[in-house]
């Protein structure tokens, strides 16, 4: 497994770390540590470095993912519109539950390919699998009536 150098923020126990592995046609890249304001540019450049057309498949594997934020969910969608514009297929594998929860909640789990481990999302020969909830489905609160009672 190629270590490619950590990818550092400017916060406090900001880091990630990348890891990639290549076979022919497909590559699996394990992120590990936090994906936020201070990882996610670092990350979007490194991720796109490993998008090329005879990449074929490229798994993100966050199961080592401690945190994600909103920069974190950006990180995700450009490089799966990247892979799109270069016929690369995009699958995330075995997001932590809390990670798992925030696709849900935007509903990103309908858009970006999202498989329960990464051996599933490498066998997978076309058929988008959603990773098995890690929490019930949201729903939001049930509306309240803000007038007064007598």
């Amino acid at each position: 497994m190629k270590v490619l150098e950590s990818t550092k923020g400017t916060g406090y126990f900001c880091t990630a770390r990348l890891s990639v592995t290549r076979r022919p046609g497909r590559t699996v890249a394990r992120i590990e540590g936090e994906i936020d304001n201070g990882t996610a540019p670092a990350l979007r450049r490194r991720l796109a470095n490993l998008l090329r057309p005879d990449t074929g498949l490229l798994v993100l594997d966050l199961s080592g993912v401690l945190f994600c934020d909103a920069s974190g969910l950006s990180v995700l969608v450009t490089t799966q519109n990247r892979a799109s514009e270069l016929g690369v297929r995009l699958r995330l594998a075995e997001p932590p539950a809390q990670t798992a929860l925030v696709l849900r909640i935007t509903n990103l789990d309908l858009s970006l390919s999202v498989y329960p481990t990464v051996r599933a999302a490498l066998a997978d020969e076309g058929k988008h699998q959603r990773a098995a909830p890690a929490y019930p489905p949201f729903s939001p609160p049930p509306a309240t009536s803000t007038s007064p009672s007598r």
